[in-house]
């Protein structure tokens, strides 16, 4: 229901955008999503967000669609926004970085999809990043992810026989919101970490926030691109660690090929992704996700199902896929998956 009402909010903001473009200014104009993209300047990169949030509409009733056409547009308006935003807030006292970020977005949305404003630049700097960071958390079900990941780890590490060495790889640490939960289960003597993004900045961040862990290896990863150019060796990881990464790329299949290419024979995938299609609040908070290939695995949204990650795991390699929680209960899920031996 919390949920429910993020998407309600995001509809809001998404009606108000296309007033802001200049969409459906009489209650006779019609489109196409194509022709909506054309005519309306939205940014090549958006081309696959925007058809999107104009569905989303269609199912909050704001509009219809007819034969791949969008027509019969109900207008919002800010009076209503901002009585709605409050309602959504009353429900998000104990996060409210998810409303912080929606507004920030949302509010800029329509300037988003035409490229007049970027959305790294709204969420990366100053108060914004802090809610971002915080966002990760102070979530309640954060908490519970979090806690599976580090119980996997604490696992590991007090298993390990003596004289052994384990080798950890976290692809798209980021902010580090999960690596402070993993570090402190790890044998000091016994492991490398290595932290991972494709942005030298978080390296960077990193470096000062885990000065402690001396375990620790700071490098960049392009998880899509040649292993061997950016210097990783096949098989040379024990355990790889993808928290809310994965989803990003461009190729999914190609990706998945490269992670289980990194993983040597019997290791480990601990991998935590969204597990429900379609987030309208996710595409208005987070409005960064590169356009990707419609393959096998995806044809219409970012995110798979807990069904198709199954799938996925096995097609490229992995076995003994276990997923937590079992019964959806939340938005995202966890899956430990293996190697074959």
């Amino acid at each position: 229901e919390k949920y429910a009402g993020l998407d309600r909010l995001c509809a809001a903001y998404v009606n108000l955008a296309l007033q802001d473009l200049g969409a459906f200014s009489n209650t006779n104009e019609q489109y196409s999503s194509e022709e909506f993209l054309h005519q309306f300047n939205i940014q090549p990169f958006y081309r696959q967000i925007l058809p999107r949030c104009l569905e989303a509409l269609v199912e909050h009733e704001q509009l219809q669609q007819h034969d791949g056409i969008f027509t019969k547009f109900q207008p919002f308006s800010t009076k209503s926004l901002n009585s709605l935003l409050e309602e959504v807030k009353a429900k998000w006292t104990k996060a409210p970085e998810w409303l912080v970020l929606i507004q920030c977005c949302g509010e800029q949305y329509a300037d988003i999809l035409t490229g007049k404003v970027a959305p790294r630049d709204l969420l990366y700097t100053g108060p914004t990043f802090d809610s971002l960071q915080k966002l990760y958390t102070n979530l309640p079900e954060f908490y519970y992810f979090h806690a599976i990941i580090q119980a996997s780890i604490r696992k590991i590490g007090k298993s390990l026989p003596p004289h052994t060495h384990l080798r950890i790889l976290e692809i798209g640490g980021g902010t580090g919101s999960s690596t402070i939960y993993i570090l402190p289960e790890l044998p000091p003597q016994q492991t490398t970490y290595t932290f991972t993004d494709i942005g030298i900045s978080f390296l960077e961040e990193a470096k000062q926030k885990f000065n402690a862990y001396p375990f620790i290896e700071y490098r960049r990863l392009d998880i899509e691109s040649s292993l061997e150019k950016q210097g990783y060796e096949s098989h040379s990881y024990d355990v790889i660690i993808a928290n809310n990464v994965l989803h990003a790329a461009r190729s999914l299949e190609k990706t998945m090929q490269n992670v289980n290419t990194l993983l040597a024979s019997e290791g480990l995938l601990l991998l935590w992704e969204p597990t429900t299609p379609s987030i309208l609040h996710f595409d208005v908070a987070f409005p960064l996700l590169q356009p990707f290939e419609v393959d096998n695995l995806r044809s219409h949204y970012p995110f798979l199902t807990a069904k198709q990650w199954f799938e996925a795991l096995q097609v490229v390699g992995f076995s003994n896929v276990a997923v937590f929680p079992k019964k959806k209960i939340f938005e995202d899920q966890i899956f430990v998956a293996q190697t074959s031996s």
